[in-house]
């Protein structure tokens, strides 16, 4: 893939999660740390200044969910 293909694509994807109002993110299972892109923050409604465990994010949904996550 050449490096206008690789720009492209990532432009591409971009558009796509923006137009979407979905978010990025991953889990480091051995440091339990979240860590996600701005729209993730904003959609769990926590502050981007910290590293976020699984254990913080859970206990934000609700009960009945739970089990489902």
């Amino acid at each position: 893939m050449t490096d206008q293909n690789a720009e492209w694509s990532s432009s591409q994807l971009r558009r796509a999660i923006k137009a979407a109002g979905v978010a990025l993110w991953t889990w480091n299972v051995d440091t339990d740390a979240f860590l996600m892109d701005r729209r993730g923050y904003e959609l769990w409604g926590v502050e981007a200044d910290g590293v976020l465990s699984f254990e913080h994010l859970s206990a934000m949904i609700h009960p009945a969910d739970r089990d489902r996550v």
